[in-house]
């Protein structure tokens, strides 16, 4: 699957959860980390956001994978680091 699509339904995907939560829309790049630069975005949210990117892009993701936190679940991860991991998730499911 094409990265850049991935990205840009990722962004729409966090956009609308920011804009419909009430807290408005702010620039969404590469490097931001929802986790940490989106307000009130949290583990309790990244659920809805995984079944929404999900939809959206048609790629199957399990249930328990939080794909806004590394495999360890040390490291908060970045757009184009999320994005990679999807794009890693739908060649498996090939």
């Amino acid at each position: 699957m094409d990265e850049a699509l991935i990205r840009d339904q990722l962004v729409d995907v966090l956009q609308t959860i920011q804009r419909e939560s009430g807290y408005g829309e702010i620039p969404i790049s590469c490097d931001t980390c929802p986790l940490d630069d989106l307000e009130k975005f949290d583990t309790k949210i990244a659920p809805v956001a995984i079944t929404l990117l999900a939809k959206a892009t048609g790629i199957p993701i399990p249930n328990r994978k939080n794909i806004f936190v590394s495999k360890d679940g040390r490291q908060r991860l970045t757009i184009d680091q999320i994005v990679h991991g999807v794009c890693k998730l739908a060649q498996e499911g090939m």
